[in-house]
């Protein structure tokens, strides 16, 4: 992690961050005020195993942070945190976002985040993405909104558009259309209901 005001290097002290560099402190709350997108996961399985879902949501968080979408991707945003100051991070973090990123390759793994985190869904921008699953077996409380399937071609694409027109950044969305007809892919569009 890194210093808002120098860049340097942030280490955890008596419940905050402080900057090695310049020594400027960020309670843990406030230090994840600007996130664009939150994106929700399951990290492990019942035998203690990473799942497929964290796999897509690292390889989501990489691709949004090159687009300059601030995203919270709790494996690496708070990895040096446990206990108490994680789970402040965390929903520091899911409170300030404008989009969240709901993960899932089961009916079970989708059910389990919205029952844990659904209340915390409101006014926000949700985007379902799901890998390897009938997309009917989405919870029935999110399945109205557009769901992408992480299997296609160019959804990831589509996703950082969607996110970039919903943070008001259309001028970069339309950026990448135009980037993506010189490479010769088809365009497809996603629409919110």
């Amino acid at each position: 992690m890194q210093c808002k005001k120098c860049g340097g290097n942030l280490i955890i002290g008596d419940g905050v961050y402080v900057c090695e560099s310049c020594g400027t402190k960020y309670s843990v709350a406030n230090y994840y005020e600007d996130i664009d997108t939150y994106i929700c996961y399951i990290e492990s399985d019942h035998a203690g195993r990473r799942t497929k879902d964290s796999i897509i949501a690292q390889d989501l968080y990489q691709k949004l942070e090159a687009t300059k979408i601030k995203s919270f991707y709790s494996r690496i945003s708070v990895s040096d945190l446990s206990g108490e100051l994680y789970k402040k991070a965390c929903n520091a973090a899911l409170a300030n976002a404008k989009t969240v990123i709901i993960i899932g390759t089961s009916k079970e793994n989708f059910e389990s985040l919205v029952n844990h985190y659904e209340s915390l869904y409101t006014g926000k921008i949700v985007i379902p993405v799901f890998s390897e699953m009938n997309p009917y077996d989405i919870p029935k409380n999110i399945s109205a909104i557009q769901a992408l399937d992480y299997n296609k071609i160019g959804s990831d694409i589509d996703l950082i558009k969607s996110i970039l027109n919903a943070l008001g950044r259309t001028s970069e969305a339309d950026l990448l259309t135009v980037n993506n007809k010189h490479t010769g892919k088809k365009q497809k569009k996603l629409y919110w209901l």
